[in-house]
């Protein structure tokens, strides 16, 4: 009886350890080769692309459907998505910040709440000629005042997040340390597959 005890355990073990072992996705070894390190360095590595805002040209400070409909044409909003949109911005203090990659196939109406500038976000992706919600969300974490990176490396669409650290040095004219960058694959069937990676890198 002792004996197979004592085999359950090392196989337990040996299954942990397995799991631990495991390597990470083809997707993360991928980009864990960009100078992650650089946030400048990445965002022209990544030709990133810059978020429009919903307050752009806006009479109403970007907060209405007029202003979301405006920056996402010729492509229509689907019903269920303008409620989520209105919905998020009684949490929000902000316009929205849109995010979308190149093909405009999925994008991210961004907004953020607080003083800490905490992300709230609403997904969608393009059927058609109309945006959808989608879901599920990445998991991009809890992190708040993050900067977002949006490009195209190795041919593949991705979304690149950085959150940071206490900024000891309160220097202004530098960005904080980072603490935790988080990488997705930015079109619909692959959002689950979020890279996270901390430094150093």
């Amino acid at each position: 009886m002792k004996s197979k005890y004592i085999f359950i355990v090392l196989m337990s073990a040996l299954a942990v350890n397995a799991h631990a072992a495991e390597p990470a996705s083809a997707f993360c070894r991928q980009v864990k080769k960009l100078p992650l390190g650089d946030v400048n360095k990445v965002k022209a590595m990544i030709g990133s692309i810059e978020p429009s805002r919903t307050s752009e040209g806006s009479t109403s400070g970007g907060r209405s459907i007029e202003d979301l409909e405006r920056l996402v044409k010729p492509f229509a909003l689907s019903e269920g998505l303008k409620d989520s949109l209105l919905k998020n911005l009684d949490d929000i203090d902000s316009d929205y910040s849109l995010y979308h990659n190149a093909s405009r196939t999925v994008f991210d109406f961004m907004g953020v709440a607080g003083s800490e500038k905490c992300a709230l976000d609403v997904w969608a992706e393009r059927k058609g000629n109309q945006l959808t919600e989608m879901q599920p969300e990445p998991d991009l974490g809890d992190a708040c005042d993050v900067v977002r990176l949006v490009g195209t490396y190795q041919k593949q669409p991705i979304l690149i997040q950085y959150a940071f650290g206490p900024d000891e040095d309160q220097d202004a004219s530098k960005l904080p340390p980072i603490a935790e960058v988080r990488i997705v694959k930015m079109n619909a069937r692959d959002m689950g597959d979020v890279c996270v990676v901390k430094p150093p890198f």
